[in-house]
C-alpha cells in the first residue's frame, strides 16, 4: 500500500544544503520525492535535483511505515504528517 506523506525539513539536518539524489533519499528513508514547496509555492525543478533548504515541504510517496519508522528522526524532519484522500 502506498501512502502520501508530507515532511518539513528541520532547521539543522543532514537534508539541509543537499539534493534528494545526493543523500540517496530513496534508499536511506524507503521513499521518493515526489515535489518540493519552499515558501509555500513548489518548486519547478526534477526534486532529485533540488538543494534541499530548513522548512521545505516534501511530498512523499512512501509505504505505510515510513511514520512510525521517522516520528522520532527530528535531525532530519520537524513534522510528518500523512496526506489523507477525500
Amino acid at each position: 500500500m502506498i501512502c502520501y506523506i508530507k515532511a518539513v525539513i528541520a532547521k539543522k539536518g543532514p537534508l539541509v544544503g543537499v539534493t534528494p539524489a545526493e543523500y540517496r533519499f530513496r534508499t536511506r528513508y524507503g521513499a521518493a520525492v515526489i515535489a518540493v514547496h519552499r515558501h509555500g509555492k513548489r518548486i519547478q525543478d526534477y526534486p532529485g535535483n533540488i538543494k534541499l533548504q530548513s522548512g521545505d515541504v516534501l511530498l512523499l510517496e512512501a509505504g505505510p511505515t515510513f511514520i512510525a519508522q521517522n516520528a522520532n528522526n527530528q535531525h532530519s524532519f520537524a513534522l510528518i504528517n500523512e496526506v489523507k484522500s477525500k
